[in-house]
């Protein structure tokens, strides 16, 4: 009898230890969670995160990377500031007037893992998955066998082309990007010359996958000075050609 009673203590006792260790750890890195409540007239908002606790530089391939500004007081994927940045990491939970509205979890400053969101209902609105930044399905190619260099990202969703387009040259500079979306590239995509991020050409794509306008377009082309060497001139509006 004794031996079970010691047996159940050691169970519970590891069952413990496990979940203190999911809330200052998260994919074998130390975290700490942050609290963050605002009230804006008669609605009030929680977000509950973690952080590194000692600061890793999320990966220079992601697209997106997400901090919490110690100043702002708030997550925020603007250029990073790594004097003022904690990057997120691990679980993420946001409330609006005491309901779950969105949950997921970082890694390293990027969306990984399961990502959903709700209504005030809890019922189940959008949902995505992430692959450290990258929608889960997108296809990577990689210059070398251990698979760090990224050469290409090719965004899938649900089985088509959606999201951001990157292309990056051997030394990790970005190369071209763009977006696509329902399988059609959309918006404007730029291309780079390999040093100092200096820009090539920017072309324009349909503002929507559903538009006519289906090929792209050269709008502005740049040598490897930065000197502009052609600019599409601008369309005439019907008020230009009644004047």
């Amino acid at each position: 009898m004794g031996l079970k009673v010691k047996e159940i203590r050691k169970k519970e006792k590891a069952q413990k230890e496990k979940k203190k260790k999911l809330h200052t750890e998260y994919e074998g890195l130390d975290i700490y969670r942050i609290v963050e409540s605002t009230n804006n007239g008669n609605r009030s908002t929680q977000v509950e995160f973690h952080v590194l606790k000692q600061y890793q530089k999320p990966s220079n391939y992601a697209p997106e990377a997400y901090w919490y500004n110690t100043k702002t007081r708030a997550i925020s994927k603007s250029a990073l500031n790594e004097d003022e940045a904690l990057i997120v990491h691990g679980p993420y939970k946001r409330y609006v007037d005491g309901s779950l509205i969105e949950e997921g979890n970082y890694y390293i400053g990027t969306k990984d893992g399961r990502w959903e969101s709700y209504d005030a209902n809890y019922m189940l609105l959008d949902k995505t998955k992430w692959q450290k930044g990258f929608p889960m399905e997108s296809i990577i190619s990689y210059y070398d066998s251990a698979h760090i260099k990224i050469k290409e990202v090719v965004p899938i969703q649900y089985g088509k082309r959606k999201g951001d387009y990157l292309k990056y040259y051997e030394t990790g500079q970005l190369m071209a990007k763009g977006q696509y979306d329902n399988d059609i590239a959309i918006g404007l995509w730029t291309e780079y010359y390999a040093l100092k991020r200096q820009r090539k050409k920017v072309t324009r794509y349909a503002r929507y996958w559903y538009d006519d306008e289906i090929d792209g377009v050269l709008i502005s082309e740049w040598d490897e000075k930065g000197k502009l060497i052609y600019e599409r001139p601008k369309e005439k509006t019907t008020e230009d050609t009644e004047n």
